[in-house]
């Protein structure tokens, strides 16, 4: 057996999406959401990584896996002050037995990007825990 993880999206905001696309002649692949795609770099830039934090605008999702592949994912909405963010990701960690060097914290914002540390959707890697 295979761990799978659901991500469910509103319909009306599904339809919004599509229409869009439509609208600018685009064809969507995929819907998956922002932390995902902060998750699948991770894995290609920070080999040792085992637990990701990912900070949006309204939640705070912590990933954990190792050998890319994704174990656990538990969001926190409304997202967390930066203090119990912290605690959470600290807790974690010392519960799955992630040395701090293995963490990597990343702050999502549209239209965001810092020279050397972003991609195309506004993802800034931070070091550590």
């Amino acid at each position: 057996p295979h761990a799978a993880l659901a991500v469910a999206i509103d319909p009306l905001m599904q339809q919004m999406i599509e229409a869009a696309a439509r609208e600018h002649g685009l064809t969507l692949q995929s819907l998956r959401p922002w932390w995902a795609a902060a998750f699948n770099q991770v894995l290609v830039a920070e080999k040792g990584a085992r637990l990701v934090a990912v900070a949006d605008s309204d939640a705070l999702t912590l990933l954990g896996g190792d050998d890319g592949q994704l174990h656990t994912a538990s969001a926190y909405v409304p997202r967390p002050s930066d203090e119990q963010a912290g605690q959470s990701i600290a807790r974690l960690a010392l519960t799955a037995g992630v040395d701090g060097a293995q963490v990597v914290r990343v702050r999502l914002a549209r239209g965001e990007m810092e020279a050397g540390q972003g991609v195309p959707f506004g993802m800034v890697m931070e070091e550590g825990a």
